[in-house]
């Protein structure tokens, strides 16, 4: 049985609606749910899902002094954009573990966003408080909030079966 990230998920069909609808939208929103909930496994099944749009996911707690965010979006675009080093349409970021981000990610993230680089964002982090978000980046998440809570005994069981095979 493997906790690890795995996109087949169960029990979290009205989530993965939701945040579809806020992405198809353009919208940020924020995703958030205890530790092993499903964060990082629905973002990545976010990833496989959206055949029609650029996706780009990033753990903040991989992201390192080094780390160019504007390279990371170029390079993620074809190869007649980054040759041209121009931004891919309708892309969407994901942004997982965003309690572990650093200033200048932060600052990337809003001039990408006001520069209508990205289609929207996906913002996932334990803490549902929004303690470490600017007034501005609450303001622009509104009520698009999407929390994950336990799976019911039945999903669990369902679960164990799928991750088991049989």
């Amino acid at each position: 049985f493997s906790i690890k990230i795995n996109t087949n998920l169960i029990g979290i069909e009205n989530e993965k609606r939701k945040l579809l609808e806020y992405i198809n939208s353009g919208d940020i929103c924020f995703l958030t749910g205890y530790s092993g909930t499903g964060k990082s496994s629905l973002l990545r099944w976010i990833e496989k899902s959206l055949k029609n749009h650029k996706v780009v996911y990033i753990s903040a707690e991989d992201v390192d002094s080094s780390f160019r965010f504007s390279e990371k979006l170029k390079n993620s675009g074809t190869f007649f954009q980054k040759m041209f080093k121009r931004y891919p349409k309708d892309m969407i970021l994901l942004l997982d573990e965003f309690q572990a981000i650093n200033n200048e990610l932060i600052t990337a993230l809003k001039m990408h966003w006001d520069q209508d680089h990205l289609k929207s964002i996906v913002i996932a982090q334990v803490d549902n408080t929004l303690t470490n978000f600017s007034d501005a980046l609450k303001e622009r998440i509104g009520g698009r909030i999407v929390k994950l809570s336990g799976l019911s005994k039945s999903d669990i069981y369902d679960l164990i079966k799928m991750r088991t095979d049989d």
